[in-house]
């Protein structure tokens, strides 16, 4: 979960602000709470030696996609100021962006420790706590966040439910064995064209719902109607978001207690329900799911294929280190997210969510402003989670370049990424969508944050 603007801990930071000018830290925070990354640069720069203007750069560095730029910010702060919580607070955030999960904990940990009346601290703390810990944690945020957004609210409600009801026990536990398993996707098409994957997924034993496969959504994502046929426990009310200009959707957090995919089931999954239509399926079923696996998405064999980690009783990840493939690259994580460097028409790497969901390639509009002469395309039916997205435009033809591979693409519609941004804290230049991935074998491992990309050409065309 990330917050919008940065998080202040004055009452930690102000003798160290006093000494390089504290009205011109404030200043530089305001810019950043109102996302003028320009304006806070400029006023930091000048003062870029001092350790809380370093972490505005820092955060800076990240909201624009410059992972390792702001880690190092935020590793030379805590190792001269060991007492500056936000910095640590911030490292930890990118350590969980970077897949380092225990390092992340430790460093919530200690940015808890130094800040311990900070509410949106205690939150990001109690996301890497579990059982009784987590439900603690959580507790103690709720009875202290009466200013807070209340969407985070909510969502700490809704985990406190679920933590409540779950105990010691981890969502989407393994029940069936930890070994090798090949999933058959079923293909959708609109006339000649392959545009999308559904996958069969059976919740609490009824007849197997098809979800669409999406890498770009998180868990289990159903239509209300799906979840009363089916039995879905509800626990807690919540919003569902994604693209599109109608907002957040309402919805509820709910438990299934069997979640059965091809040969793999899990106990104690947990199910976001939208009362709002999903565009074109009952639901979406991410590929987080199935974390304890090193995950292949066959896209244009129309397979899935789940490989157990050796040595690992359940596959369970704790922080990176396993001994991985040297051809697969790192990708990065924010929430559900999954997001690999990539260069369009010669551009700088910019940051790309990895979305078979998605049945177009997206493109910022900032972004793409860039790159092309763009054309107006209002009339085509696009959107998410979030309703239909009516101001949209098309550029037609675009060079993507990732994993090293390049790959032209047809109809690139570039949209208005901004509040999406906002509330994500980092600067999205767009998404990968599946006329692009369709031509690729995509391996994905959640344990270590890596990718591979796999292609029988290395040059493609997408449509």
């Amino acid at each position: 979960m990330t917050g919008r603007g940065p998080i202040l801990f004055v009452a930690a930071a102000a003798a160290a602000w006093a000494q390089c000018g504290l009205e011109q830290a404030r200043q530089a925070d305001s810019l950043l709470a109102r996302h003028d990354l320009a304006g806070a640069e400029a006023i930091a720069a000048n003062c870029d030696s001092k350790a809380p203007f370093k972490v505005i750069l820092g955060e800076i560095a990240f909201r624009r996609g410059k992972v390792v730029e702001a880690e190092r910010q935020f590793r030379d702060v805590t190792a001269t100021n060991p007492n500056a919580a936000r910095a640590w607070f911030r490292l930890g955030q990118v350590s969980d962006y970077t897949f380092n999960r225990k390092t992340a904990q430790d460093c919530f940990r200690r940015a808890h420790q130094l800040a311990p009346d900070s509410a949106p601290l205690i939150l990001h703390w109690a996301m890497t706590l579990d059982g009784a810990d987590a439900a603690a944690a959580l507790e103690t945020y709720l009875g202290m966040a009466t200013n807070q957004d209340p969407r985070f609210t909510q969502r700490a409600h809704a985990l406190l439910e679920i933590q409540q009801v779950l105990g010691d026990r981890k969502p989407f536990g393994l029940v069936s064995n930890y070994g090798r398993s090949q999933i058959r996707l079923e293909p959708v098409s609109r006339g000649r064209e392959l545009y999308a994957y559904r996958v069969p997924v059976s919740i609490n034993g009824g007849e197997p719902a098809r979800l669409l496969l999406d890498t770009g959504a998180g868990g289990l994502v159903i239509n209300a109607g799906l979840a009363a046929r089916l039995h879905v426990r509800r626990l807690a009310s919540t919003t569902v978001s994604g693209l599109g200009d109608q907002g957040d959707a309402r919805g509820w957090v709910g438990i299934a207690e069997r979640v059965r995919v091809g040969t793999v089931e899990f106990r104690d999954a947990v199910v976001t329900v939208s009362e709002s239509p999903i565009l074109g399926s009952e639901g979406l079923m991410g590929t987080d799911i199935f974390e304890p696996f090193l995950v292949t998405l066959d896209l244009p064999d129309g397979v899935m294929r789940l490989e157990p980690f050796p040595g690992a009783a359940d596959g369970r990840p704790s922080d990176r280190g396993f001994e991985s493939d040297p051809e697969m690259e790192r990708i990065y994580r924010i929430g559900h997210m999954l997001m690999v460097p990539t260069s369009v028409s010669g551009s700088e790497p910019a940051m790309f969510v990895i979305d078979t969901g998605a049945s177009q390639t997206l493109i910022g509009k900032e972004f793409a402003a860039e790159l092309a002469k763009m054309r107006s395309a209002a009339n085509l039916p696009i959107g998410g989670l979030s309703g239909k997205i009516d101001d949209v435009d098309a550029a037609d033809d675009l060079k993507f370049k990732f994993g090293g591979f390049s790959v032209h693409c047809q109809d690139t519609l570039s949209i208005n990424l901004k509040r999406h941004d906002d509330d994500l804290g980092m600067e999205v230049a767009g998404f990968l969508g599946f006329p692009i991935l369709k031509l690729f074998s995509i391996t994905l491992d959640y344990r270590n944050g890596l990718v591979k990309f796999e292609c029988p050409t290395a040059q493609g065309r997408a449509r």
